[in-house]
């Protein structure tokens, strides 16, 4: 039995892991799907003073109230960046880190340096100020690419606004997260953007990773749950 902590990416809340938490579970494993301070079920809690330190201690705090250990600990998309920054915090508590399409956070950096000069503008200019600060509105959920209108329908439904600081503050690391025994990357092949498969190109290279795709849209855990828990039970256990 392995404890799985599932964290989520941008717009999103833990009520996106609900069907890949209920394969893991049917596999006699343990499973934490936090949701990030302001998002989903904890918009109520969205602010100014929201970042990205704000959501790498949830998934801190999560870990040490629950007093977790050998924790395989599972990133998506935005939410990569948030794994990263926890297990260089926390890597004597993991038994492996997984990037789901998802960003790998870079120390100094934030996770807008890591785009192009265009696609930065493009992100800026989605900005919208509101009374509980700057935020990013939802992307429609077609645009991940998702396999059934209903999931489609299911996502726009559940998406709330994203803090635009936990986007723009640079990240403080120390290189602990590549001491996490295993490590591990998986792209999805049906999303549109090429950005996390150019991630996973560019660890071609590096002998700590495994690597692996999954014929799905950017949400994975909702296209083919039982598809990606077998996948991660044979890359990380």
């Amino acid at each position: 039995m392995a404890t799985f902590v599932l964290t989520h990416g941008a717009w999103h809340g833990g009520w996106c892991w609900r069907r890949l938490a209920d394969a893991l579970i049917g596999d006699g494993h343990r499973v934490f799907c936090p949701t990030l301070t302001g998002l989903g079920e904890r918009a109520h809690l969205l602010g100014p003073s929201v970042t990205l330190d704000t959501h790498i201690a949830d998934v801190t705090g999560l870990i040490t109230a629950e007093e977790l250990s050998d924790v395989v600990l599972v990133g998506h998309s935005y939410g990569g960046a948030v794994v990263t920054a926890v297990a260089d915090r926390m890597a004597d508590r993991l038994a492996a880190l997984v990037f789901l399409d998802a960003y790998i956070a870079t120390d100094g950096r934030s996770i807008i340096d890591a785009d192009p000069p265009e696609r930065q503008e493009a992100i800026l200019k989605h900005v919208v100020a509101t009374p509980a600060g700057d935020v990013l509105m939802p992307a429609p959920a077609s645009f991940y690419a998702l396999a059934s209108e209903a999931d489609v329908a299911w996502v726009d439904r559940r998406q709330t606004p994203h803090p635009v600081a936990t986007y723009t503050q640079p990240v403080a690391l120390g290189g602990a997260w590549r001491t996490v025994p295993r490590l591990a990357y998986i792209a999805t092949t049906r999303f549109g953007l090429d950005d996390f498969r150019a991630i996973s190109a560019g660890l071609a290279g590096d002998d700590a990773f495994v690597r692996a795709e999954i014929a799905t849209g950017h949400d994975a855990m909702i296209d083919a749950p039982g598809e990606l828990a077998s996948l991660i039970e044979r890359l990380v256990l």
